[in-house]
């Protein structure tokens, strides 16, 4: 079971979150999922509070 592993990079794997966006309907990884007519696209406005961090997602891909 990975809810038993050390670390949670071990615990909670790519895969995972792949099958339980698509439980929920979400093809995250899929681009034809963001061109559908119903979509929607969600932008932050306004700076975030202190105890969050921003990344682009260039950063973001280069921290895996």
């Amino acid at each position: 079971m990975r809810y038993k592993a050390r670390t949670v990079r071990d615990r909670f794997v790519p895969e995972m979150l792949v099958r339980y966006l698509q439980a929920l309907g979400v093809d995250a990884f899929n681009e034809a999922f963001y061109l559908r007519s119903d979509a929607l696209l969600v932008e932050k406005t306004g700076a975030l509070p202190e105890t969050l961090s921003e990344y682009s997602l260039d950063s973001a891909r280069a921290s895996f």
